[in-house]
């Protein structure tokens, strides 16, 4: 018996593929690809921090702006307080010119720093301890201020008192001063009526022509060529009310022909009249005079030229009164005179 071989199923037999080569160029896209991605990124991320960085100084610069303009807010209201101080206290700032002088050189120092614009950290540290000075400054000027306002009204209180004790006293002695015009006058009255009545009072007067002879002998004469000297005597009455002392004696002469006889070299001079004013006197005598009592008094007048013919008037002065007077007649003489 023949063997026939009945076909089976068979198991398919894959038939390898040829194996196909990468081409290098995908990699080099796949390369380049990547590096460009990576490049981008890189650009990315630096742009990224860049814009924060930017952002991040941004923000610093707006919050510096906004700290230096708090600070010179705070400034300019610390100005207001002190104008405010010192505008309602203008009468007490020279009491206080130690704090207004440590107040300018922190408003000094306080303006520069504005003035330089710089707003980092350090120059607005300094300037906010500046203000903080500042208001230290100005709180303690304005305590300085309260301490003296308090004393002004206290001393305001105390000179109402004064002034209405002092008007008290006005009243009280203008009343007293009409009491004491009063007074003043009737003691005037009565010094005047002493000082007059203490006045002496000449009498007696004897005025004489003297002669000098070699001799040494002395004659009277009335002939004027003769005359050497005049010999005037009076006496001072007695006087209880001129206390006793020296008493200045004023004797004034006056010349025939009305001129006043005055010797600068022997004594004469000018002196004051309570009526007549001021007067040129001869000589001054000076004589010491006993309360309630007589005195003779007696001196001779020499003068430097010859005397005239004619009257010679002789008055008497004494406490600015005229208080006696007399007269002289020398004549021409004759022919054996």
């Amino acid at each position: 018996m023949s063997t026939f071989n009945t076909p089976t199923q068979e198991t398919p037999v894959s038939v390898p593929q040829p194996v196909r080569k990468r081409d290098s160029r995908y990699i080099i896209y796949a390369l380049l690809t990547t590096g460009l991605i990576a490049s981008l990124g890189y650009i990315w991320y630096n742009k990224t921090q860049e814009k924060d960085k930017d952002k991040q100084q941004e923000q610093q610069i707006m919050a510096s702006n906004v700290k230096a303009t708090e600070a010179e807010t705070e400034y300019k209201q610390a100005l207001l307080r002190l104008d405010s101080i010192t505008g309602m206290n203008t009468s007490l700032n020279a009491e206080i010119t130690a704090k207004d002088g440590n107040i300018a050189k922190l408003r000094e120092d306080i303006d520069r720093i504005i003035r330089e614009g710089k707003k980092d950290d350090k120059s607005i540290a300094t300037l906010n301890e500046k203000i903080r000075l500042l208001n230290n400054e100005i709180s303690t000027y304005k305590e300085r201020v309260a301490a003296l306002e308090d004393q002004n009204k206290q001393l305001n209180e105390e000179n109402t008192v004064v002034k209405t004790e002092r008007d008290q006293v006005k009243t009280e002695l203008a009343s007293a001063q009409g009491d004491l015009e009063q007074t003043k006058t009737a003691k005037k009255q009565l010094e005047d009526q002493v000082d007059v009545g203490s006045t002496l009072h000449a009498s007696n007067f004897t005025i004489a022509g003297i002669n000098e002879k070699r001799s040494g002998k002395e004659k009277t004469t009335s002939t004027a060529k003769r005359v050497d000297k005049l010999r005037i005597s009076f006496d001072l009455d007695e006087n209880r009310i001129t206390n006793s002392g020296k008493k200045n004696i004023y004797v004034s002469i006056t010349a025939p022909d009305g001129t006043p006889v005055t010797v600068e070299a022997l004594g004469s001079g000018k002196f004051t009249t309570r009526e007549e004013g001021e007067k040129f006197f001869t000589n001054m005598v000076e004589v010491d005079y006993t309360q309630g009592q007589k005195k003779p008094i007696q001196f001779d007048w020499k003068q430097n030229s010859d005397f005239q013919r004619g009257d010679y008037r002789v008055e008497v002065y004494q406490n600015g009164f005229k208080i006696g007077e007399g007269k002289v007649t020398l004549k021409k003489g004759g022919w054996f005179s």
